[in-house]
């Protein structure tokens, strides 16, 4: 898929892919085909004719970028939703658990955690910056997301592995940072349990339902806190008491968000016959013209770059920082080039090959390059903050 494929408005650089993919024309299509034919026409007929079957057919596309089957997949919730039953599904009552948790990982997975925490007693966690020297015989569960959502490091995945596996312990992470971005081989890594958003690198709209992977040993044990009618063995036999279905559908929860998974399943289209270590290699080529492009000012002090500098050790995205960061970025985007900011100083710029190419990066970074010889970002309407960064 090239960037005409994509729904990008005329004189528009988009770095901001690890926030909200852009709309594709696909998922554009399939949107119409959904609203207007299938709700439209077909109206409740349609359950019969493929919206049962949404969640399995993006299961499918999606388990060659998680390195997993389509069978331990399953679609539908938001992200918070996804980790508060896979934690909780992992957790039943009955014994002590002990979580080791990166102290860096996405508010809603660290808020998530300590509620369960005070809610719980037997669930306990320490929240740590470096979990690899922190695993121990006593942890039963590490937590981590596989790209810094800030600083786009990257995991050191085999080292977590080896040390969950040397004790005993089970990995659970967030996959939302990197999925579409990296290659990824949960299977190989020993991951028990994961979760991640449809609406970044995925493409999949504002709000994309997410999804969550358990794997084989685990899913028949798996405890869905939130034991809602499509989790059942048999949800339209309308049973009294709840029977959880003997494969992944009873992760689920309530009815699949049928836009939602419409949207998703058409732009996940873009991956077809993706490489995606090809498509890292190129995210790098991408990210190093721009570093190259602006080594200027991250040799004057006016930048920084926040994120690691090995190709290896990086997500897709680079962090810049800068005390005026937010203010450069509301700048940037009023010029065209729209990235987001991150607190206290961090602008965030993603390089996806999928719609970005070396002449948008040549010239989003002349466009950086005048604003800070300028300054223009010290103009009022560049200060004033707004709701979302």
């Amino acid at each position: 898929m090239t960037k005409d494929q994509f729904c990008i408005p005329e004189g528009v650089i988009y770095h901001d892919g690890n926030s909200l993919g852009p709309l594709s024309l696909a998922s554009e299509r399939a949107l119409d085909e959904c609203i207007k034919n299938q709700w439209g026409h077909n109206l409740i007929k349609n359950w019969n004719m493929g919206w049962m079957d949404l969640s399995g057919q993006i299961a499918t596309k999606l388990a060659p970028l998680l390195g997993a089957p389509a069978k331990n997949i399953s679609l539908g919730d938001s992200t918070s939703v996804q980790w508060y039953k896979l934690l909780r599904g992992f957790m039943p009552l009955g014994r002590e658990y002990n979580i080791i948790c990166e102290a860096d990982i996405f508010p809603t997975n660290r808020y998530i955690i300590q509620q369960l925490c005070r809610e719980f007693a037997h669930i306990k966690c320490q929240f740590v910056d470096d979990v690899v020297g922190h695993i121990n015989p006593q942890t039963d569960f590490v937590c981590f997301s596989m790209v810094d959502y800030k600083t786009a490091k990257l995991a050191d995945i085999h080292a977590i592995s080896q040390g969950a596996e040397k004790n005993n312990a089970k990995i659970l992470c967030d996959l939302s940072h990197s999925t579409g971005c990296i290659a990824q081989y949960l299977r190989e890594w020993r991951v028990a349990g994961a979760v991640g958003c449809g609406y970044k690198y995925l493409n999949g709209g504002p709000g994309a339902p997410a999804y969550i992977y358990i794997d084989d040993e685990f899913l028949p044990k798996f405890q869905n806190p939130i034991a809602g009618w499509f989790a059942a063995e048999n949800p339209f036999e309308f049973g009294f008491g709840f029977e959880p279905a003997n494969n992944i559908n009873r992760a689920r929860c309530g009815t699949p968000p049928v836009l939602g998974l419409t949207a998703l399943d058409a732009a996940l289209t873009a991956f077809d016959g993706v490489d995606m270590p090809q498509l890292k290699q190129e995210t790098n080529a991408l990210s190093q013209l721009f570093l190259h492009e602006m080594d200027e000012f991250f040799q004057n002090g006016q930048l920084q770059c926040l994120s690691p500098r090995n190709n290896n050790q990086r997500g897709g995205h680079l962090a810049i920082g800068s005390p005026d960061g937010y203010a450069i970025m509301q700048n940037l985007i009023a010029m065209g080039v729209i990235g987001d900011f991150r607190p206290p100083n961090l602008m965030r710029l993603a390089f996806t090959p999928l719609y970005l190419t070396n002449d948008d990066i040549m010239q989003s970074t002349a466009i950086l390059k005048q604003i800070l010889r300028q300054k223009t970002y010290l103009q009022p309407q560049f200060q004033a903050k707004k709701m979302v960064v």
